[in-house]
C-alpha cells in the first residue's frame, strides 16, 4: 500500500494534458485519456470498469442541475457573527497549535507524494480546518473585517467536512477497501499498516476532535445559521464540480461509491447532503443546550 501511496504522486502523469483547458472544455470525448479506460496510469484499475467508463445514471445529471439551481437561487446575504478569540486566550493559543500541526501533517504528506492528494476531499477538508485555525490566530493581531468574516464563514464548512471525512472514511470507505478490494491477507495487512500511519490517523480520525474544539468549544455558544449551512453546501458544490467534471474525465476515482455511473449515485449524494444537514442540527442542539460547555467552560472561556 505504501507503493500505491507513492504511486499517487504520479498523478502528475501527463498533468499538463490532464488539466489543459482546451481538452476539458470539449464534452467529446468525455474521457481525456480513453486508452486508460477511466483509470489514470492504471492506478484506479481496482475500481470496477462500469463505474469508470460509460454513460452516467440517467438521474445523475438531473441531480447536478437541481443542485446548481439550489446553490445560486437560494444564496443568502453573508452576515455572520464574529468568532475571533481574544488575544492570548486559550482558544487563541489552540488556534496556533492546530495551525502548526495542520501544516506539519500537510508537509509530511505532500513531501512524499507531491501535490496529487490536494484533489482529495480529505486533504481539502484538512486544509480548510488548518487555514481557519490560522485566521483565528491572526485576526486578534490584525482585526480586518474581511478576514474575520472569512474565518466565521469557514467555521461550519471546516466542522462538517471533518465530520464527513471521519464518518465516510472510517465507517464506509475503509471497510470497503479492506474487506472487498484488498485481495489476500498481504493486501489487507498493507492497507491496515497504511491506514494507521501517523499522518493518516490525523487526517481521518483526529481531524474530528480538532474540528470540534476549533469550531464549537472555542466559539462561545455561537449557533450555526442557515448562512453557515449554505456556505458548506457551496464548498461541497465546488468540490463536486472538481470531482465530476475534471477528476472523472482524467480517470481519477477517489471515491467510487459516489460514481455518477452507479444507479445508487443519487442516493449516495443525498446521504452526504443529509449528513451535512444532520451535523448542522446536531451541533446547534449541543451548543444551545450547552451540553459540552458546562463541562469545559473554565478551560475554553475567553
Amino acid at each position: 500500500m505504501e507503493k500505491s501511496y507513492c504511486k499517487l504522486s504520479l498523478l502528475s502523469y501527463n498533468v499538463n494534458s490532464c488539466l489543459n483547458c482546451q481538452g476539458l472544455l470539449k464534452p467529446e470525448p468525455w474521457l481525456i485519456f480513453p486508452e486508460d479506460k477511466g483509470s489514470i496510469g492504471g492506478f484506479f484499475d481496482f475500481v470496477p470498469e462500469y463505474l469508470r467508463v460509460g454513460p452516467w445514471f440517467f438521474l445523475a445529471p438531473v441531480f447536478v442541475l437541481a443542485y446548481t439551481l439550489f446553490i445560486f437561487y437560494l444564496k443568502p446575504p453573508i452576515n455572520l457573527a464574529s468568532t475571533d478569540p481574544q488575544l492570548y486566550s486559550f482558544p487563541h493559543i489552540f488556534s496556533l497549535v492546530s495551525t502548526f500541526n495542520g501544516c506539519h501533517i500537510l508537509h509530511m504528506i505532500l513531501s512524499k507524494t507531491g501535490p496529487a492528494p490536494l484533489v482529495t476531499f480529505t486533504i481539502i477538508s484538512w486544509t480548510i480546518l488548518t487555514f481557519r485555525g490560522f485566521l483565528a490566530f491572526l485576526n486578534p493581531f490584525y482585526p480586518i473585517p474581511f478576514l474575520s468574516t472569512l474565518s466565521s464563514s469557514l467555521r461550519f464548512p471546516a466542522l462538517v467536512a471533518a465530520t464527513v471525512t471521519f464518518v465516510i472514511w472510517n465507517f464506509v470507505l475503509a471497510p470497503i477497501f479492506y474487506t472487498f478490494w484488498s485481495k489476500g491477507e498481504e493486501a489487507k495487512k498493507n492497507f491496515k499498516n497504511w491506514n494507521t500511519q501517523y499522518h493518516m490517523i490525523h487526517i481521518h480520525f483526529l481531524n474530528y476532535p480538532i474540528a470540534i474544539v476549533s469550531c464549537v468549544l472555542t466559539c462561545e455558544n455561537v449557533l450555526f445559521t442557515e448562512v453557515d449551512l449554505w456556505i458548506s453546501y457551496f464548498v461541497l458544490f465546488m468540490y463536486a464540480c472538481l470531482y465530476l467534471f475534471i477528476l472523472d474525465r482524467i480517470g481519477v476515482h477517489l471515491y467510487p461509491v459516489f460514481s455518477p455511473r452507479s444507479k445508487f449515485s443519487c442516493f449516495t449524494w443525498l446521504t452526504v447532503f443529509g449528513l451535512y444537514y444532520a451535523t448542522f442540527n446536531f451541533w446547534n442542539f449541543v451548543i444551545e443546550g450547552q451540553y459540552l460547555r458546562d463541562v469545559v467552560t473554565p478551560l475554553f472561556s475567553k
